[in-house]
């Protein structure tokens, strides 16, 4: 059995730490929930007892931060052993726990790089099907293990088209889903290779939210708009196998529905709000990093967005196809949009 290297420890001596520190919380938690003022109380408690509840939460507060050291500690841990040996199930479970826990509390961007972790080293999908039908698990977190049971078949078939966008921040690679979308991936890869996106610019990226491009361009140093490739292409945004706006998607962007052309989006985070309105068509798969690094240009308000003056906008340098099916890629053209490409 492996054991961590910085503290000799072993990966069940870590979950027994766990176990305990686990049992601390609960006990804190449930003495700070005794303490909690009632309707009939009193608006100002006791000096002595308003003290006692700060130092339960201080106390609460420490707890937590161990705790997701600990978290840290048995994710290394475990990654270390599953390397070592895919077959260890204590690994498997403990990883697993870990994404149970970051699921609940909507973290999918953890869930996901845990779970590519798990495929990798050839995971039972099972584990992700039982997880995707647990009761214990709020809805938004059982489609989490949907969407790595799709991404355990797809590890399988490994044929899906990819594309690389060579940015001013890096690369980002792209792996499409052409099962589920087929129009888009197909728009997408025929731009791509006609060398539409070269030299467009990320025109609008808000933090926390999603990186626009794909549209606007710069003509002797002034931003231009792209105008759309002169064509719509249908959204595929309605369809039940749709798959959804998780961290690190790329998505069609529009002007209202089936106006979409060349304007695109990756998600900086889970955007529930635009699944069935946007089609979703594919992911990051490497260059995460790269997408968080493009510049900011726009903060978000309550019902609207400011442009941030004087930010020189990151753009796509170049896009080109590493992967794809033996088939014609080509766009379903439904009608002339100009002006409609998803500003």
């Amino acid at each position: 059995m492996l054991q961590n290297q910085e503290s000799g420890t072993s990966l069940t001596e870590l979950l027994q730490q766990w176990q305990t520190l686990d049992g601390k919380i609960a006990a804190t938690e449930a003495k700070l929930k005794s303490t909690t003022l009632k309707p009939s109380e009193p608006t100002e408690p006791p000096v002595a007892e308003a003290q006692d509840r700060e130092k339960l939460k201080a106390e609460y507060t420490e707890l937590l931060t161990q705790a997701e050291a600990l978290i840290l500690k048995l994710e290394t841990q475990a990654k270390a052993q599953l390397v070592a040996n895919p077959k260890d199930s204590e690994a498997t479970r403990t990883l697993l726990g870990i994404m149970y826990n970051d699921a609940q509390f909507s973290r999918d961007a953890r869930v996901f790089q845990l779970g590519d972790t798990l495929i990798s080293q050839g995971i039972n999908p099972e584990y992700f099907a039982m997880a995707s039908r647990s009761e214990r698990l709020s809805i938004p977190a059982r489609e989490l293990f949907d969407e790595l049971l799709l991404r355990h078949a797809e590890k399988e078939q490994n044929d899906l088209p990819r594309v690389r966008l060579l940015t001013t921040q890096g690369d980002i690679i792209i792996e499409l889903y052409e099962n589920e979308a087929p129009d888009t991936v197909g728009n997408f890869i025929s731009l791509v290779e006609s060398d539409y996106y070269k030299n467009r610019l990320f025109h609008r990226v808000i933090d926390g939210f999603m990186a626009q491009g794909g549209g606007f361009k710069l003509q002797g140093g002034v931003e231009v708009d792209g105008d759309g490739p002169g064509y719509a292409i249908p959204c595929e945004c309605n369809s039940p196998e749709k798959r959804l706006h998780f961290t690190n998607s790329i998505s069609m962007a529009h002007a209202g529905t089936n106006t979409g052309g060349a304007q695109f989006f990756l998600t900086l985070s889970r955007t529930d709000s635009l699944d069935g309105r946007h089609t979703c068509f594919g992911r990051i798969i490497k260059g995460t990093d790269v997408l968080a690094a493009i510049k900011k240009t726009h903060i978000p308000l309550e019902l609207t967005e400011q442009p941030i003056e004087g930010v020189q906008k990151d753009k796509i340098i170049s896009a080109e196809v590493i992967r794809k099916r033996d088939h014609e890629y080509s766009p379903n053209k439904i009608k002339t949009a100009s002006g409609t490409d998803g500003k």
